[in-house]
């Protein structure tokens, strides 16, 4: 199974304000290949202090960029790199992250799995099979409240009930992690922070006809998992690339940030600890699209859909 025809899209939107001549505080990177792509978020504080908050993401994508190239592919490869590209980036700041990387069932190793284990309650503890013919493997690792999830047809439902065959939905999200409300981990230059090797590791399973969704917090922040999920259904009915879907997730999540009257996942957030808020949060919004694609398949229904118009 080659998992992609052409590398994953990437669509970015800095805050609406003088981060746009900057070009914002989010970072990202996609492999030549297109099999691996990650998100940094620089931590906004950094600019009472008179520093850049980008500098320190964009250098730790690109040192995790290096380290993925030349680390072993597959399993635990993106919570590698992310420790080696700590190591050495030299910026001032701090940032959170989340990386993944595509492999197909060939090439796969033994890797964490992201369901929960019966014996010790943490995630990331149960083997997982060998990736079957027609499936690849997604890699994760994620440190902090930006995140990757896997939208699918028929995905169950929130109930677990099986999902209708034209409804898409999320099979697999990168849990956030925080230590307090708005407080997430991020990676740095100060010491005492927090390790990479906290990262969460997850292995989703990916077929055809999947779609792959990593973005900073601010998508995550203002868009639903059903407005995402239906986003991602239009798109698909439409045959609109990635890229174009990429784009209208940042814009749908940038103009709900903005408003300060809508209902937003951030909103609920902040109510259910407590604080009180209205409307969505303004952020950068970085979201990277990635179809998932078993050329031979693909091949043969675009073959068999171009003699059915003969």
């Amino acid at each position: 199974m080659c998992p992609y025809p052409s590398p994953p899209e990437l669509y970015i939107l800095p805050l609406l304000n003088l981060q746009v001549a900057k070009g914002g505080e989010d970072a990202w990177f996609i492999s030549d290949d297109g099999a691996s792509f990650g998100v940094a978020d620089g931590v906004g504080g950094w600019s009472d202090h008179g520093v850049d908050p980008a500098l320190y993401a964009r250098e730790l994508m690109e040192r995790t960029r290096e380290a993925l190239a030349t680390e072993a592919r597959c399993a635990g490869a993106p919570r590698r790199a992310l420790k080696k590209a700590h190591l050495r980036t030299r910026a001032a700041g701090s940032c959170t992250a989340v990386l993944a990387m595509l492999c197909n069932a060939d090439e796969e190793e033994a890797g964490p799995s992201g369901r929960m284990s019966p014996d010790t309650g943490t995630v990331g503890k149960v083997p997982k099979p060998p990736a079957r013919a027609g499936e690849a493997r997604l890699f994760t690792a994620n440190l902090g409240d930006s995140g990757v999830a896997l939208v699918r047809a028929g995905a169950p439902d929130s109930d677990g009930s099986p999902g209708s065959p034209d409804r898409y939905g999320f099979a697999d999200l990168t849990p956030a992690q925080q230590h307090g409300f708005n407080f997430p981990f991020q990676l740095g230059s100060e010491p005492g922070g927090d390790k990479p090797e906290m990262a969460d590791e997850r292995t989703m399973t990916v077929r055809h006809g999947d779609t792959l969704v990593m973005a900073s917090d601010g998508l995550w922040d203002n868009l639903f998992p059903n407005e995402i999920s239906s986003l991602v259904a239009e798109a698909r009915k439409r045959d609109k690339g990635p890229r174009a879907l990429a784009r209208v997730m940042a814009a749908q999540a940038q103009r709900r940030g903005q408003d300060g009257t809508a209902w937003s996942p951030f909103m609920h957030g902040a109510l259910q600890k407590g604080f009180a808020y209205q409307g969505g949060k303004l952020d950068d919004v970085t979201v990277i699209v990635g179809y998932v694609v078993d050329v031979d398949r693909d091949r043969a229904e675009r073959g068999a859909a171009k003699r059915a118009k003969m």
